[in-house]
């Protein structure tokens, strides 16, 4: 473990341990510090099992973010589509129009990107998401 590190974190929500990847990624010398016993790290990620909304069109995304699901599995998955305007409208809904819609388009438009990466982070919240410091 390094002496010194370029960025320190407190907490472990999946938003906190997508920095600390991202920071690794870019060889960030990386803390994180967490009071929370084990059973209760991970904030409001332990309610969702690190799921977040992400726009989607049918069922051609999956394997991108399943890759173990068979595709009989997909086939039978029964997805329609979540549409960058579906989620908009959502949002606005979900803060009463008072996010930034700059922000929110910024959101929207990386959702299912951020997802396909952590994927290739192997992020599974919270078993498997342990990058170095934890």
């Amino acid at each position: 473990m390094p002496d010194q590190f370029d960025i320190i974190v407190i907490g472990t929500g999946n938003v906190v341990l997508c920095a600390v990847l991202s920071a690794q990624e870019s060889g960030a010398p990386v803390l994180i510090i967490e009071r929370a016993l084990e059973s209760q790290k991970g904030v409001n990620s332990r309610y969702t099992a690190g799921a977040m909304r992400a726009t989607y069109d049918g069922t051609n995304y999956l394997p991108t973010l399943m890759p173990e699901l068979s595709d009989e599995e997909i086939n039978q998955a029964d997805f329609d589509t979540y549409t960058r305007d579906q989620f908009f409208d959502d949002m606005g809904l979900v803060t009463q129009y008072r996010s930034d819609p700059d922000l929110t388009e910024i959101l929207i438009d990386n959702s299912l990107p951020t997802l396909q990466w952590m994927n290739s982070k192997r992020c599974s919240f919270p078993s498997d998401v342990r990058p170095s410091g934890i």
